[in-house]
């Protein structure tokens, strides 16, 4: 039993010596690879060449191979003769790998950052001529960079001649005020373009909301249907109307999305139950609940094969 002992605690000592050393070697290697140059700054389609060294602790140089692998092929190339090419822009990391003298793995990282080309192009996409007071409404644009790519996180600057008539907020809406004209411009690097609007007095007094099916399970579609009207009830086809939404779920705990509604009026619940949908043109509104039930989805499963 003594023995048994024994060897327990030796090998005990001996695992615990061996992950001390994998450790020390971990964090003090005896060798290196060096790269130059160790970052790269580069425009799109711009190709640069790489040279490589693995070095031992005292700097020396080893003959060994350094390799590379890009780990976003489709934005950033190296070739086998190391050559790299920036295919987009963005930020992106080249890894260069190799064995040490003793056998270790070696890796080192490279980062490329692919500067983003000039903005020649912003356009706006089916914005009206015309809008109506007390009303939000999203502005909608393409943008075109210098490369011919576009750009849709691309930062714009959206302002308003006459923000007394209608505002930009911070989200990129547009908030309208009272009738009138203004220009709205958007602009980013030397790229610019303009978007003439007309605000009227809104003659939205009621909104009707409508929807497309009773019985609702988690994970159904509902189509809404929004109209908007003036004082003699007819309908006002180019009224803005924006739709939200508030639940009151069987499941109170908070957690995940409970929903979502789109700006054409689709609408899923993620949860069960108590939904009311508002629809909202101008400071007329509408609104219906609805009881959306648990989708209970059962099925024996069958396996069919193993991976």
């Amino acid at each position: 039993m003594k023995k048994l002992l024994f060897a327990l605690y030796t090998l005990t000592l001996l695992m615990g010596l061996t992950a001390t050393s994998s450790a020390q070697n971990d964090t003090d290697p005896q060798a290196s690879i060096v790269v130059e140059p160790s970052s790269l700054e580069l425009e799109v389609d711009e190709s640069v060449q790489l040279s490589d060294t693995i070095q031992d602790a005292n700097g020396n140089t080893l003959a060994d191979t350094v390799n590379f692998y890009s780990r976003a092929r489709k934005s950033v190339s190296v070739s086998s003769n190391e050559i790299v090419k920036a295919i987009k822009p963005g930020s992106f990391q080249l890894v260069a790998f190799g064995m040490g003298p003793s056998g270790e793995r070696l890796t080192t990282p490279v980062t490329v950052d692919v500067a983003y080309p000039p903005i020649t192009e912003i356009a706006f996409v089916d914005m009206p001529s015309r809008t109506y007071t007390n009303t939000t409404t999203d502005i909608t644009y393409s943008v075109t960079d210098a490369k011919g790519l576009e750009r849709p996180n691309a930062d714009i600057s959206l302002q308003s001649s006459n923000p007394d008539v209608a505002s930009v907020d911070n989200f990129g809406r547009l908030q309208t005020h009272q009738a009138g004209s203004t220009t709205i411009t958007a602009s980013a690097d030397n790229a610019k373009t303009i978007w003439q609007l007309k605000v009227t007095g809104n003659p939205v007094t009621s909104v009707s909301l409508n929807r497309n099916t009773r019985e609702v399970r988690t994970g159904d579609v509902v189509h809404f249907s929004a109209m908007a009207k003036n004082k003699s009830g007819q309908t006002v086809s180019d009224a803005p109307i924006a739709y939200s939404f508030y639940s009151k779920t069987d499941d109170n705990l908070g957690e995940g999305t409970s929903g979502q509604v789109k700006p054409d009026g689709r609408f899923v619940a993620n949860k069960p139950g108590l939904y009311t949908v508002t629809a909202r043109s101008g400071s007329a509104t509408a609104e219906q609940t609805i009881r959306v039930n648990k989708r209970n989805v059962k099925q024996d499963l069958k396996v069919v094969g193993h991976g």
